[in-house]
């Protein structure tokens, strides 16, 4: 029991070393400076490196990196590159770049290799009109799949190239995402390529290439086929443009008109967009402040699982403001709850579409009342309160007598000074006098007096006056 034991520690004790020897001599094969060149089987796996050389697999070199970090250490563009001379590379889930974009390296695949580059990224290289990744040899076997390339002067390059599979990739930017001279019998199927000056270029003497179930998005010129012979369709399925305006009426995932490739080519399928539409509805057109509502919908024909835009206005339409954006389910629904301030408000939905589906927006707006958070309990209690005081200061004012009003204060009046009145004048005062005595010595009879007296009396009055 004891000596199995001990042989079993002794066989884990030599496999330790073993794989100790293996890595020592892996790290070896790595030089701090200088090229990197692969002759025999190497496994690099886990690791990052960075790399002030060549890094050269020669014929009968066999080399896999696997989750690893290649950084290409370039001082100038072209300092340092990667070839693949007549050996075997493997690139698994790995991420290749230069160190500083300004200085870029080349990636070269020729001769009877095999070049096999899986679920990775490569990032700044090729820095002249047609370098990057370039699979330069008829002969050379490679399958590029499920990776995402940029930052080059171009994407991918097929010259001459024949057979190669390219698969899955997503190529951002740059002179061209696929440039091909030359090439032949290449399946180029599954890609996103956008924002290119040239989405894909197929040279003088390519022929027999396949294209289709492509994304050609926002690239300025989509593609273009300087070839013979090229299938930009297969099965009755052809590629995405994003510059192709047919339609699709009849939903079927097919433009109704082909998308023609200049010079020489065409895709007799384009794929879609096929028109659609995003419902909504509100769970209450009026609410009070406080309350929410629920606003649900769908888009129709199902996309899947993509994104809604819901928005709001607040002045009838004029400026718009974005709401919330939100995930449909699988089925294509959504819905979202809402509680807004008191106001007015307008509701839509849109979304931007895809690949196959036509972007939609609402061209009708639903509108949503939010009232104020007095309730109509509280409306009729004030009511009945102002009610009940004016009738009680009714009756209150009523029971009470006003007390008279008090008189003005007494104001004495002065008379006016009446002017000292004008003594008679001298004659008309003795004629009275002469009269009156005339009369009481019985001389003039009483008639006589009293007409006599009247007489002079006026005289002496008009007298005074003048």
């Amino acid at each position: 029991m004891n000596r199995d034991l001990c042989r079993i520690l002794c066989l884990m004790l030599l496999l330790q070393v073993l794989l100790s020897a293996m890595e020592i001599s892996i790290v070896v094969s790595q030089p701090a400076a200088g090229d990197w060149v692969v002759t025999g089987e190497e496994v690099v796996e886990d690791r990052e490196i960075v790399l002030n050389g060549d890094l050269i697999a020669e014929n009968g070199g066999n080399l896999t990196l696997r989750n690893v970090r290649l950084v290409m250490n370039c001082g100038y563009d072209g300092e340092f590159n990667i070839e693949v001379r007549e050996g075997s590379m493997y690139i698994y889930d790995s991420y290749v770049t230069a160190a500083d974009m300004k200085h870029r390296f080349q990636f070269d695949v020729g001769g009877d290799s095999v070049f096999v580059m899986r679920n990775s990224e490569l990032h700044g290289c090729g820095w002249k009109e047609d370098q990057g990744l370039c699979i330069k040899d008829e002969n050379a076997r490679a399958i590029i799949e499920g990776n995402t390339i940029s930052d080059g002067r171009c994407g991918i390059v097929l010259n001459p190239a024949s057979n190669v599979v390219i698969a899955n990739n997503v190529i951002i930017g740059g002179d061209f995402g696929i440039l091909g001279w030359g090439c032949s019998y290449n399946n180029i199927t599954n890609n996103i390529i956008a924002g290119c000056t040239h989405g894909l270029l197929l040279g003088g003497g390519s022929s027999g290439n396949i294209i289709y179930l492509n994304n050609f998005t926002d690239n300025y010129i989509g593609a273009e086929d300087e070839g013979i012979d090229n299938s930009w369709d297969y099965n009755g399925r052809g590629n995405y443009w994003s510059g192709y305006y047919g339609w699709d009426e009849d939903g079927d995932g097919i433009g109704d008109t082909p998308y023609n490739i200049n010079p020489n080519g065409v895709d007799h399928y384009p794929l879609g967009p096929t028109r659609s539409e995003i419902t909504f509805d509100l769970s209450a057109t009026s609410i009070t402040e406080g309350e929410s509502v629920t606003i649900t919908g769908s888009i129709h024909p199902n996309p899947g699982s993509v994104e809604v835009i819901l928005e709001y206005s607040s002045d009838e339409g004029i400026t718009w403001n974005k709401l919330a954006s939100i995930g449909t389910d699988a089925d294509g629904s959504y819905s979202y709850s809402w509680s807004p301030d008191t106001g007015s408000y307008r509701i839509r939905a849109k979304w931007a579409g895809n690949w196959c589906y036509r972007a939609f927006s609402n061209p009708i707006p639903k509108t949503l009342t939010v009232t104020s958070i007095i309730s109509p309990t509280i409306v009729v209690g004030i009511a009945a309160t102002l009610v009940v005081a004016i009738i009680g200061g009714y009756l209150f004012m009523k029971s009470r007598k006003p007390a008279p009003p008090k008189p003005p204060p007494e104001v004495k009046v002065k008379p006016p000074l009446k002017p000292p009145a004008k003594p008679p004048a001298k004659k008309e005062v003795l004629l009275l006098e002469e009269l009156e005595e005339m009369y009481r010595s019985g001389r003039i009879t009483e008639t006589a007096y009293r007409r006599l007296k009247k007489k002079y009396e006026a005289e002496a009055n008009s007298s005074m006056q003048d």
